[in-house]
């Protein structure tokens, strides 16, 4: 418990942190005069529509930085509680300020609590700008430096169990945190009911009831109902509930929901369209967890544009938002590019983790949306599992998964050579010309090769790679070259050659 003079100001820490109650309930208890509980009742209004976003912002604002004392748990508190409203609102550059004020503030006698509370603000900003993998370690963070018997502790693990389960990833969760036991059922602790659903959602392995959401629904406050209708739009998609979805939520101003509607019911075009018309309306892309939010790639690949879908799941990554799914996208790109081996490859991970995460069935309607394929290249990805998928389930590191690599990534190691090795490659990524690389056997001359072009100007370009000692002369013509049906015996079908592949 946290002990302060001011009677209010003990009441909402305590309340917060270490109580059943929400903040919202202790208020009314508290000196309606002070200063910090007329912030508070700000941002309560605020939130009933009471009060507008640049009202509310002016009287947070001036108490923060306020010349008069300060009581120091307190202002560090409303900061904290402020940041993520500011989020919210999209006012990212505001936010960044107040955190690195708030980080300036903590010292080592902070509260624990107030500690877990500024990396869960921290979190929850990376998260909304796309970065996923801070996201998770924020989570981490907090969880480890927060009081296990407090009931903040309880809430924190109850958000991050939801923030697994809308990434599908729910088994991660149940991995890292199912030592501290069940999570405390209280009202603060609402998304705890709603992970299980979520994560069913999201990975399709059940089909969702509507008696599931309703069951939620009663659980949840007022302002919590919209998180979770952006879960039953995904339910009725992912169940083929078209009907249900029309008549609730279709030209409901939610673009990417209707877009993966449109997609579902083969109308390609529109989905496209619907889309690329609210990208353009809002040039940054919808970040948010959940199946819905990758509809703009969905929707390029649908109509055969790999290149834009390539670029936008570059923009993903760049921003820490990689999904175990867009394994699956890369795999489709490939195949457009008519670069099987690559497909191949990326198809491999796509499939172990689907696996990994219970999520054979998110594959299964990932591919019935995947209308540029041919049934041949299906086929021939299906037949080129390798053995581990085959077979049984080999578990790998979760750290390759978090941090998938691209380019200079993927070379591991911090050895003087390693090192040099990478500065070589920045050095001779950027030049027009032919490179030689060489060295002994299994040494990875190949992956520096994908390094030089993932790292150059033509990294946009299809990447092909072709093991000449392999190819007998007879074929060579054909190898480079490529063939037309019947140009020589065995040769049934049309064939690209490796430099119009390229």
């Amino acid at each position: 418990m946290i002990e302060l003079k001011n009677e209010s100001h003990a009441k909402i820490l305590n309340g917060f942190f270490y109580s059943n109650h929400g903040l919202l309930e202790v208020l009314p208890s508290c000196d309606s005069e002070d200063l910090y509980v007329r912030g508070f009742v700000a941002i309560r209004d605020f939130t009933q529509n009471s009060i507008n976003f640049e009202d509310t912002e002016k009287i947070i604002t001036s108490l923060i930085f306020s010349d008069s004392d300060q009581d120091y748990e307190i202002h560090l508190f409303i900061i904290l509680f402020w940041i993520t409203y500011l989020i919210g609102a999209d006012k990212f550059n505001a936010a960044n300020k107040l955190l690195s004020f708030a980080s300036s503030l903590i010292n080592k006698k902070t509260n624990s609590e107030l500690k877990a509370l500024f990396y869960f603000a921290e979190g929850f900003k990376e998260s909304y700008q796309g970065n996923k993998i801070k996201r998770e370690e924020c989570f981490e963070k907090a969880i480890n430096i927060c009081a296990k018997n407090s009931s903040y502790f309880h809430w924190i693990l109850s958000r991050c169990r939801l923030f697994y389960a809308e990434l599908g990833q729910l088994v991660k969760f149940k991995e890292k945190y199912d030592v501290h036991g069940p999570i405390r059922k209280s009202s603060k602790n609402y998304p705890s009911y709603f992970a299980e659903t979520v994560n069913d959602i999201e990975t399709c392995n059940r089909v969702i009831t509507n008696l599931d959401l309703e069951k939620i629904f009663n659980k949840s406050s007022s302002m919590d109902i919209r998180i979770y209708q952006k879960h039953e739009k995904t339910s009725y998609l992912v169940q083929g509930q078209l009907d249900l979805y029309e008549n609730v939520y279709l030209d409901n101003e939610d673009a990417y929901a209707d877009s993966t509607y449109f997609l579902i019911k083969n109308n390609k075009e529109k989905a496209l369209a619907i889309i690329r018309d609210e990208i353009k309306r809002l040039p940054n892309l919808n970040l948010s967890a959940g199946l819905i939010y990758r509809a703009p790639v969905r929707a390029e690949l649908a109509n055969g544009n790999h290149e834009a879908a390539f670029q936008l799941i570059q923009k993903y990554r760049a921003l820490g938002g990689w999904h175990y799914m867009d394994d699956f996208y890369l795999a489709r790109v490939e195949l457009l590019r008519g670069n099987r081996e690559e497909a191949t490859e990326q198809f491999n991970n796509a499939y172990h983790w689907c696996r990994y995460f219970n999520a054979s069935q998110r594959l299964d309607f990932e591919i019935k949306l995947s209308y540029e394929i041919k049934p041949e290249d299906l086929w021939y990805l299906s037949q080129h599992l390798n053995e581990k998928n085959k077979g049984a389930l080999q578990i790998k590191d979760s750290v390759s998964y978090k941090n998938h690599k691209y380019g200079i990534g993927r070379l591991i190691g911090k050895s003087q050579s390693t090192l040099l090795l990478k500065n070589l490659i920045k050095k001779y990524a950027p030049m027009e010309s032919n490179i030689l690389i060489t060295g002994e056997t299994g040494v990875g001359k190949d992956v520096v090769a994908k390094v030089l072009h993932e790292e150059s100007s033509r990294r946009k370009e299809p990447y092909i790679a072709i093991n000449c000692a392999s190819i007998a002369e007879s074929l060579l013509q054909s190898e480079l070259f490529g063939h037309e049906v019947g140009a020589f015996t065995g040769a049934v079908s049309k064939r690209k050659g490796v430099f119009e592949a390229a």
